[in-house]
């Protein structure tokens, strides 16, 4: 029987983390670092982040060129080696950064924001887990949306779809980034890589929000009437205790910051979780299995 504890770094055991270059990814990356595992980076200006990063531990970093805007193709180049996966990478949507290339494009722009996030959220995790199970990849940690469904009858209604439960803006463009997220979530646990999926929020940084996370606690929970954001530092935290914990394979879950002016509800689950578990680690290892009977159909599909 695995111990529930987490198990330190194998010499030479390489850890691939997708969307290493936002805050959360450096802070992944960092902490990697520290426990003594090989990391390497997947960024579309590895060059420009090389030089960046030069005289910080983050110059440890193997970092690697690879789009998955666009060509999923890139993912083979970068698997060599790899034998834990990060998969964390911001929304990719232009039209939203750039309005005014949305404008000038009719509209366009947001079917292509539609077409990145397929590659990135739906086809690029199907690759990497398909090319990780050839290699025997010990674990893949999957960030995904907060309030999606975690049992096998939510997952798939009779038209591939659940969207139901998701709240968000009901926008075309979150709509479509949803279904991918559902279906690269679908691939992975078919996929026989051993994995963990973490439903979270973590939205960039605003001036009116309390960047401090000593006025949050971390809480994990299987209950997907709950949702909240995470400070960014926090989810980080949760992807690297999920990697190395043996006990989160074959789990989802979802994981938010909790400040203390909560209230209804959210916090009497909550108090009731963590007077259960005061140490938010220890949850991890006590949280129930996904169901498996549904997921084989689709493997190599």
């Amino acid at each position: 029987q695995l111990s529930s504890a987490p198990t330190p770094a194998e010499t030479g055991e390489l850890v691939l983390v997708v969307g290493a270059t936002s805050g959360m990814g450096q802070d992944v990356c960092t902490d990697l670092l520290a426990r003594g595992y090989k990391v390497r980076g997947l960024t579309r200006r590895a060059e420009d982040v090389k030089r960046a990063v030069v005289g910080t531990e983050l110059a440890q970093v193997d970092w690697v060129k690879g789009n998955l805007n666009y060509n999923v193709s890139d993912v083979e180049g970068i698997m060599g080696g790899v034998k834990k996966v990060i998969f964390a990478p911001l929304l990719a949507s232009r039209a939203g950064l750039d309005p005014t290339y949305l404008e000038q494009s009719g509209g366009a722009a947001l079917f292509e924001d539609i077409e990145m996030n397929h590659h990135i959220y739906c086809d690029a995790v199907r690759e990497i887990a398909r090319l990780g199970a050839k290699q025997g990849m010990d674990k893949f940690v999957l960030v995904s949306s907060s309030n999606i469904a975690t049992t096998s009858e939510k997952f798939v209604q009779s038209d591939g779809r659940a969207w139901k439960k998701i709240r968000v803006e009901p926008s075309l463009l979150n709509r479509e980034v949803i279904e991918w997220k559902l279906r690269g979530e679908q691939y992975l646990r078919a996929s026989g890589v051993p994995y963990t999926i973490i439903h979270a929020y973590s939205p960039p940084p605003r001036p009116w929000d309390d960047p401090d996370p000593k006025k949050y606690d971390i809480a994990i929970l299987q209950d997907e009437t709950v949702g909240g954001a995470m400070i960014r530092s926090d989810l980080a935290k949760v992807c690297v205790e999920a990697l190395v914990r043996p006990s989160t394979k074959g789990v989802t879950f979802g994981a938010i910051d909790v400040s203390k002016d909560l209230s209804g509800d959210t916090l009497s689950l909550v108090q009731k979780v963590n007077k259960q578990f005061p140490n938010w680690k220890q949850s991890l290892d006590k949280l129930a299995s996904d169901p498996t009977s549904r997921w084989a159909e689709l493997r190599d599909k």
